[in-house]
């Protein structure tokens, strides 16, 4: 798998949802030699929260997600070594296609995220 998720629940009743995705999908993604189909993140409702955990890829690593449709959105993290993962929190993001981006020493590489709200 490309990628793990997982779901849990606040006292309020909202979901959160975690996507990780690993060092070896984006490594693929980055050389073309893997497997990089578009990341899938199903969300309940547009209540719930979203995080995309990313690899950590070296000394420092940059990650970015930008939307196919709004060229001027764009959200960001950086970490260090030691700092922990990279995490971008999409909670109240539009349904939609993004790309997602991670600049490092370590790995480079970009992938396709589409992000969906459960029709009820």
């Amino acid at each position: 798998m490309t990628s793990t998720a997982s779901c849990g629940q606040t006292k309020t009743n909202k979901k959160i949802v975690i996507k990780t995705l690993d060092f070896s999908y984006l490594e693929g993604c980055e050389t073309g030699k893997g497997d990089c189909k578009p990341i899938e993140i199903i969300r309940q409702n547009k209540q719930d929260s979203v995080i995309l955990i990313f690899p950590s890829g070296g000394t420092v690593s940059d990650v970015y997600l930008h939307s196919t449709k709004n060229k001027k959105f764009e959200l960001h993290d950086k970490r260090f070594a030691g700092q922990g993962k990279p995490t971008l929190n999409l909670t109240n993001l539009e349904d939609g296609e993004y790309s997602a981006n991670i600049i490092s020493c370590g790995l480079g590489g970009s992938c396709l995220v589409r992000l969906k709200t459960k029709e009820k």
